[in-house]
């Protein structure tokens, strides 16, 4: 009897690029620096690069060597998260050392019985400015636990590991409704901080899917752009809300319509509105002649033409904040 076997070798990060355990111990005491910096200072400044330089010396490796490694780690995305998987599992051991909490996704509201969790993804995401990891897309079909009026946020942390050149990003979050109508709203993403995006679906409409987005900007001129660039223009500018008159022209039965008899949108319609200190939308609170109202923000419906011959619906929630008069 004759056995033919294969044995393969798995092959290992090359030996002229930092080893994942050294990239850990890097990247972690960037963090703590970054950490320390912000405290102390607001942006990019002279300490934060003595930081940098003291850790490198520190670890006995070159800038020349930490960002050739650097850039191989984001041609390989899957060893990069897990370099980071290493970095934040030690500060998540030393925060609890300290008397800090550790947090994973969903963790935070699942003794909040309003608010359920519904992240589908990995609770890590990491991009790189290469065109098949800059960027992220996610999508959550909606299901018979969703309820007509449910608000929806996207709440999420951001570590830059670059040390140099912008910081700029987008992320985009979007909601499909029973009527196929589409409310978005994205956020740039700037700092090393914790952002919310939300959707607070006004028009209290049934939920069809949530769909999103972070993007990593790809340049096609890498000598032009740091790689920490990142950058993403929205394919629809979100409307601007001109105020018109801050008394009505007419009488006014209620908040809706006196936002309505206010302000004008550059394009669109305003469809509903939120008024400061009511629950409920502003197409049902009553206002009274002489009452003030002030309206915190408005629902603008528009349609808007993407590739093609396509059009769209697309619903914008705009911040007001302006006290209107009913006649």
């Amino acid at each position: 009897m004759s056995v033919l076997g294969i044995i393969s070798c798995k092959p290992g990060i090359p030996r002229k690029y930092l080893q994942p355990n050294k990239m850990a111990d890097i990247i972690y005491d960037y963090h703590i620096a970054e950490g320390i910096q912000s405290v102390n200072t607001t942006g990019d400044t002279i300490a934060m690069r003595a930081y940098q330089a003291y850790i490198l010396k520190k670890h006995r490796v070159s800038q020349a060597d930490f960002d050739s490694s650097l850039v191989y780690y984001t041609r390989h995305t899957k060893l990069l998260e897990d370099v980071y998987d290493k970095v934040a599992e030690r500060l998540n051991n030393e925060s609890a050392i300290y008397g800090g909490s550790q947090l994973s996704i969903g963790d935070e509201i699942i003794n909040n019985s309003d608010t359920t969790n519904v992240w589908q993804s990995s609770p890590i995401v990491i991009l790189s400015p290469y065109l098949a990891f800059n960027r992220k897309t996610f999508e959550i079909k909606a299901d018979t636990s969703y309820h007509e009026g449910d608000r929806i946020f996207l709440d999420f942390d951001t570590k830059f590991i670059y040390q140099d050149g912008m910081r700029d990003g987008v992320a985009l979050l979007a909601v499909t409704y029973s009527n196929d109508s589409v409310e978005v709203v994205s956020n740039s993403l700037m700092s090393s901080t914790h952002y919310h995006l939300q959707i607070n679906n006004t028009g209290c409409l049934k939920i069809k899917s949530i769909k999103g987005f972070f993007l990593h900007n790809n340049t096609q001129n890498q000598n032009l752009t740091s790689k920490t660039t990142l950058k993403l223009t929205d394919t629809q500018d979100t409307p601007t809300v001109n105020i018109e008159r801050i008394t009505a022209s007419k009488s006014c039965t209620t908040a809706l319509e006196l936002a309505q008899n206010c302000l004008i949108p550059e394009n669109g319609t305003i469809t509903e509105c939120v008024v400061t200190g009511e629950t409920q939308p502003g197409s049902k609170v009553a206002v009274k002649a002489g009452d003030q109202i002030n309206i915190k923000s408005v629902t603008v419906t528009g349609t808007y033409q993407i590739a093609g011959d396509k059009k769209i619906n697309m619903i914008y929630t705009i911040s007001v904040g302006k006290t209107l008069t009913n006649i």
